[in-house]
């Protein structure tokens, strides 16, 4: 488990205050009605429905317009289905180290360079320190070179 760190998080996960306005969107159920009144919201089941099948705003203002009549702008259907999606902000932990503790290493080929009329590999070197965000780059034209 993470520990808490008190300066990352004014209030603790738990408290109410910090849940998201939106519930998760597993579920038909769990989709939330928007706060104005849409002229898409008398087609609401219907969005619902297309929603949970996997279909787009474009392909439900599509449908609405063929299917039902519907004679608004498709950015009255694309801002109402936004609302019905609205989801949870991503959580996440920040991970404190201690100087020189920890740091992440990133090796790769690099573009072709032109060397000597032939085009040769580069390879490519960081390293990014975890506390201070330091990093050191290094580009070589052999592995060996590089390293």
């Amino acid at each position: 488990m993470i520990p808490i760190i008190p300066r990352t998080f004014k209030k603790k996960p738990q408290d109410h205050q910090n849940r998201p306005k939106c519930p998760p969107t597993s579920s038909i159920e769990n989709l939330q009605k928007p706060t104005r009144r849409s002229a898409a919201a008398d087609y609401d089941k219907i969005i619902r429905k297309k929603i949970t099948s996997g279909l787009t705003a474009q392909r439900i203002y599509q449908d609405l317009v063929s299917e039902k009549d519907f004679k608004n702008s498709y950015e009255c259907v694309k801002r109402y289905v936004r609302k019905l999606k609205c989801k949870e902000p991503e959580v996440f932990a920040r991970i404190h180290t201690a100087p020189g503790e920890e740091g992440q290493v990133d090796f790769g080929k690099g573009a072709p360079t032109l060397k000597n009329g032939r085009y040769m590999d580069s390879w490519l070197f960081k390293m990014v320190l975890s506390f201070s965000r330091h990093s050191y780059e290094e580009a070589g034209a052999s592995f060996v070179n590089c390293c």
